[in-house]
């Protein structure tokens, strides 16, 4: 995969340029992804380290990536970038190839396991510190909270003409699944936005998803 060029980021709204830029440097083939942010077993982690829920970010949904990854024996081999906000969109599963399943390794619970995954990132920064993490999935609920958050962001930018970020805090959402009942996802929760003509101590009203996020795992 051709490594991505920081120089892409010039493309991008001005507002949160230099966590985007961030962002496509982080997301370079060589590098990899450094700090990543995750949610496993209803609580999140950067590395080992709970965040504890509540914390806030600024959420860059203008740097929002999908990736096609390729593990094998649990590495990763081929990492595909796609920039939402660059009008960018990931190809179907079939058009990766890896198709016989007979090739495939075998999975946890037993069964072939797809070596292709797609998971969504989105660039999170800590309103305390500054510091910016990747917030990383590949699961349907963390998949809904990103399409959650940056559906309220397009459609309040489309509003206003508006390229504030959304200031959120880091939540959890119950989800009904067919094999272990109610579980819980990701969410964040909106509560102010970045831009200077935003009323920081008012949350906007709640805004449902319109994106089809419904990809088995």
């Amino acid at each position: 995969m051709t490594n991505l060029e920081l120089n892409q980021a010039e493309k991008v709204p001005a507002v949160g340029n230099t966590q985007v830029k961030n962002i496509l440097s982080a997301a370079e083939e060589d590098a990899g992804f450094a700090k990543l942010l995750k949610f496993r077993k209803g609580a999140y982690f950067s590395g080992e380290e709970i965040v504890p829920l509540g914390t806030e970010f600024i959420a860059h949904a203008i740097g929002w990536i999908k990736s096609w990854i390729k593990f094998v024996d649990g590495e990763v081999v081929e990492r595909k970038i796609y920039r939402i906000a660059m009008g960018e969109r990931p190809p179907e599963r079939e058009d990766l190839g890896d198709l016989d399943k007979d090739q495939w390794p075998e999975g946890i619970d037993g069964q072939p396991a797809d070596p292709w995954s797609l998971h969504y990132l989105l660039p999170l920064e800590k309103i305390s510190d500054g510091d910016v993490v990747i917030f990383t999935t590949s699961s349907i609920g963390g998949r809904r909270a990103v399409a959650d958050l940056c559906a309220a962001y397009a459609k309040r930018t489309a509003k206003r003409a508006s390229c504030g970020q959304p200031i959120v805090t880091l939540g959890t959402a119950e989800m009904p699944t067919r094999k272990f009942g109610k579980v819980l996802r990701p969410q964040f929760v909106i509560v102010g936005w970045d831009d200077p003509v935003s009323d920081f101590n008012t949350a906007p009203p709640a805004i449902a998803s319109e994106l089809d996020v419904s990809i088995p795992f």
